[in-house]
């Protein structure tokens, strides 16, 4: 017996950490999408037409996959509609609307580390939703990935101003982005990964074409061709690929690590602006980017 249980607690090891892989991957995508947003509003799009093409095309990528793999994941009980509908509007589109507007008002430094308020809720939520123990690992790893958030996005240095609103629609966006970790661990213990994610992007899809211009959209792939190709992109490199990474990876890991790891993102984000974009990177961005290597070392060491 105690071979058997040895070898089930090894292969729940080996789970893990390959989810861990699964949601650094998923957050290097992520923070891929900045570079894909300077290219198409470059073409004169806005920020709400990016992120609406991005859910379609993700959306119709998730789609073609599962007609060529599995058409049975399509079937879902009438009844969950509703956790796929939280999922996609609730929290995607709700995140993505605040998170824009708080670009918008402060800055992307302000915005980014309101957003990564998200580990936050989703330590308290999943204590309350899902039972987790809140771990002096977790605390300190925690701890490690906010601060790594604000060094890295520059707050403190004199580059953004942040208003009363600004910090609702911030705090609101960070929520937002923590309920998708919440619901998409209710919807795994019952579907299929590819599941939740193509019904959840499809009412993403739905809240934010009912949300933009798309006439617009089109005017702008009319007088550039090449534009539909990016759009394409974004929505196959930044929303299905790291979707799909991050929600199979809440089958074997902990929603409160899950988004923790996901917050290396932003560090992403800064390596890439500092590679391709020849943005600045300062001491304090570096500090930062240590302190969220410390946490990704950390949370590797804290079993489930």
């Amino acid at each position: 017996m105690v071979p058997e249980r040895n070898s089930e607690q090894r292969g729940r090891t080996v789970k893990q950490k390959i989810s861990m892989l699964f949601i650094l991957a998923a957050a290097g995508l992520w923070g891929s999408t900045g570079i894909f947003i300077r290219a198409l509003t470059g073409y004169g799009m806005t920020s709400m037409q990016v992120m609406a093409g991005k859910a379609v095309f993700g959306l119709i990528t998730v789609i073609l996959f599962l007609l060529t793999k599995d058409r049975s994941l399509f079937r879902i009980q009438i009844r969950d509609l509703g956790w796929f509908a939280l999922n996609g509007i609730i929290s995607v589109f709700f995140y993505t609307v605040c998170y824009i507007k708080t670009i918008q008002l402060s800055g992307m430094a302000i915005a980014a580390v309101l957003l990564y308020t998200s580990p936050i809720f989703v330590v308290f939520l999943s204590i309350l939703v899902f039972k987790e123990k809140l771990t002096i690992i977790k605390c300190v790893s925690l701890g490690l990935a906010f601060i790594g958030c604000v060094l890295v996005s520059g707050i403190g240095g004199g580059r953004s101003s942040l208003s009363s609103i600004s910090l609702v629609l911030g705090l609101c966006s960070g929520f937002g982005y923590a309920l998708y970790s919440i619901f998409t661990r209710i919807l795994v213990k019952k579907y299929h990964s590819l599941t939740i994610v193509l019904y959840s992007s499809l009412f993403t899809a739905l809240a934010a074409v009912c949300a933009i211009d798309v006439p617009g959209i089109f005017a702008v792939y009319k007088e550039f061709p090449q534009a539909a190709a990016v759009h394409m992109l974004v929505g196959i490199c930044t929303n299905a690929v790291p979707n799909i990474l991050y929600t199979c990876a809440l089958m074997h890991i902990e929603a409160s690590r899950a988004s923790m790891l996901a917050s290396v993102e932003l560090v992403v984000a800064a390596l890439l602006g500092f590679l391709v974009l020849h943005e600045s990177l300062s001491a304090a961005a570096v500090t930062g980017i240590v302190f969220m290597i410390m946490m990704i070392i950390l949370l590797s060491k804290c079993e489930k």
